[in-house]
């Protein structure tokens, strides 16, 4: 999922939902409370956190366990990238998810959960599934190139919250 909608909630209706082995890879905030919160918040509700720096070299292993891993592909690499088109103009990618999708052979599941006008009640959708079969063949750059197209469908469905704010 791109940074639209919640995914607090979306990573808990994971959860709420039968999914039983969860991680997200998670950058914590500046403010250690916040982090704290967050943190202690997010273990609650049966989610596993990995780290910004490093988790990507843990997911194959939990995916080889049939667990599911959660990521938020619209940040600004760290480190190696690729560049693909988003919105129509080149950006910089990271280029370890591609990589691993190649490698990993995992299906990819394409949602957001976004905030309806009811407080404190949401919206979730899966947009697309796409198999392993259907990236065999193309390279990283090409594999980015189908995930920022789902990752746009996913931002105009609510661009009011599309919130991104890294550099």
């Amino acid at each position: 999922t791109p940074h639209v909608g919640d995914w607090e909630a979306g990573s808990a209706f994971m959860t709420c939902h039968g999914v039983r082995s969860f991680y997200a890879i998670a950058k914590p905030p500046r403010n250690r409370r916040v982090s704290e919160h967050l943190l202690e918040t997010r273990e609650a509700r049966g989610i596993g956190v990995l780290p910004r720096r490093g988790g990507m070299n843990l997911v194959a292993k939990l995916l080889l366990s049939g667990a599911w891993v959660g990521l938020l592909l619209d940040h600004r690499p760290n480190g190696k990238h690729l560049v693909a088109p988003f919105f129509n103009r080149p950006a910089l990618c990271e280029r370890s998810a591609a990589t691993l999708i190649r490698r990993m052979k995992a299906p990819l599941v394409f949602g957001a959960t976004y905030m309806t006008e009811r407080r404190w009640h949401y919206h979730t959708v899966v947009t697309a599934i796409v198999e392993p079969e259907e990236l065999a063949g193309l390279d990283p750059v090409g594999i980015q190139t189908r995930i920022n197209a789902e990752l746009e469908r996913l931002i105009l469905k609510a661009p009011d919250q599309y919130f991104w704010l890294h550099d």
